[in-house]
């Protein structure tokens, strides 16, 4: 072989690798920018090819006694934890759990945890002892967007769905655990609501906006949104956030891609997360506690029969204290 054509074949091999590179980097920027700020799961390519980080995974495998709350990984081969309130590093991978979930809540009680999923509007409800999905309906009357946010009022028993669709975030409530049908309350006016949180004595809502990283407080009657203030972190992607019933403290699993993320607590007069976890452990997380709120109390048949008794027997005394008058 002549010395023109070896020439050739090593400038080829050379210049091949520079050449697939500006390919491939152009490909990442169109990608990137595609994801600058959305309500969707990190894809799986992004932390390496936006961000510059190698994968990360989550760790942790340690239960310990207390208040329990419920988390989903929805990067790290998708999991269900519980944990610690408020240590999310003390956690316990309780099953795997492959569905598109990002809005969740528990009810009342704080023992059943139900969620959407975001591509087929299903309702259904995860098994707090090993993550199991279980349809129970179907979610209509919405403008089929992303399910972002999903939460219980206890003060009036009602659940609340945020989506994000056409540009815009709107609020809606839901018959949740009947017909699955959806009734508009108003658009937020914030274009990326990616959760939302009901305080468990106030009844005030509360939603995380990752386009101006604002937490901000929602009118419960016309949907619409007005800022607090910043959380003080740069977040994207699917995220949870929700209250611990018990002592009315907000928490947010606040993601900023590549698998890092910070669980804090929030201030609710200013927007501020206090971080508590810091990449301990890593990945995208959305989740609720176990904890019960002050909902609106029902009497059951039981109760009713006596109250019906007490009733009844009050307007005997009462009858006869006229007629002995």
């Amino acid at each position: 072989m002549s010395s023109f054509f070896k020439n050739m074949i090593v400038l080829f091999l050379l210049v091949s690798p520079l050449a697939l590179a500006q390919k491939d980097d152009q490909t990442t920027d169109n990608n990137c920018s595609d994801y600058a700020n959305s309500p969707l799961a990190e894809p799986s390519w992004y932390a390496a090819q936006c961000l510059g980080q190698l994968d990360m995974r989550a760790t942790g495998n340690n239960l310990l006694p207390g208040d329990t709350g419920y988390m989903i990984d929805l990067r790290n081969n998708d999991a269900f934890f519980s944990f610690i309130i408020p240590d999310i590093s003390n956690n316990n991978n309780l099953g795997a759990f492959t569905n598109s979930v990002f809005a969740v809540d528990t009810d009342a009680t704080g023992d059943n945890m139900y969620g959407v999923e975001f591509d087929t509007q299903v309702i259904g409800r995860i098994d707090v002892t090993n993550g199991s999905w279980n349809p129970i309906g179907t979610l209509t009357g919405t403008m089929g967007g992303t399910p972002s946010g999903l939460a219980y009022d206890p003060t009036t028993s009602t659940w609340y769905f945020s989506e994000i669709a056409g540009g815009t975030s709107i609020l809606y409530t839901v018959d949740l655990l009947g017909s699955g049908v959806a009734t508009t309350v108003g658009d937020i006016g914030f274009t990326l609501v990616i959760d939302i949180a009901i305080h468990p004595t106030t009844g005030a809502i509360y939603g995380h906006d990752i386009g101006t990283d604002e937490i901000i407080s929602i009118n419960k009657n016309t949907g619409v949104g007005a800022a607090i203030g910043p959380t003080g972190l740069d977040a994207n992607f699917a995220q949870g956030m929700n209250f611990d019933r018990s002592d009315g403290t907000l928490y947010a699993w606040i993601y900023t891609g590549g698998g890092t993320n910070t669980f804090a607590s929030i201030n609710l007069a200013t927007g501020a997360a206090t971080p508590l976890n810091v990449n301990d452990p890593l990945g995208e997380w959305v989740g609720a506690f176990a904890t019960a709120g002050n909902s609106v109390p029902v009497l059951g048949p039981f109760g009713m029969t006596v109250m019906l008794a007490v009733l009844a027997l009050a307007g005997v005394y009462f009858m006869r204290r006229k007629r002995l008058a």
